[in-house]
């Protein structure tokens, strides 16, 4: 489906859970390429987001409503005020809590069919 076949309910949504590359893990796109997909899908906003850190410089070369954020994983200190401040600072829109950093996380991640980031290990993060 492209964009003008989309029924109205569908047209300028926002998507706020948007991984591409660079990344530690497999991505399907870089963020341009990324963006245009999620375009082309009827998505007027979109919200990068990545296990490693910052977002926020990306989107900002990544185009027109495009926003980053910062997840408060061990790469970024944790729960990490002065992080959560420059991400803000610099234009960053949305805070997540720890993602694989978290013990629950770490947790679900030990059974096989929940393991969808093996080998990609991060210290944990308690809040």
């Amino acid at each position: 489906m492209t964009y003008d076949q989309c029924p109205d309910w569908a047209v300028d949504m926002t998507d706020l859970h948007v991984h591409a590359s660079p990344s530690l893990l497999p991505r399907h796109g870089n963020d341009a390429d990324t963006v245009a997909a999620e375009r082309q899908q009827g998505f007027r906003t979109v919200v990068l987001k990545a296990h490693e850190g910052s977002t926020v410089e990306r989107a900002a070369l990544a185009g027109e409503n495009v926003h980053g954020g910062i997840v408060l994983n061990s790469p970024v200190g944790g729960a990490n005020p002065d992080a959560v401040e420059v991400a803000a600072r610099l234009g960053g829109r949305v805070v997540w809590m720890p993602t694989v950093s978290s013990r629950t996380h770490k947790a679900g991640a030990a059974s096989p069919e929940l393991s969808v980031h093996r080998g990609f290990e991060l210290r944990p993060v308690d809040v």
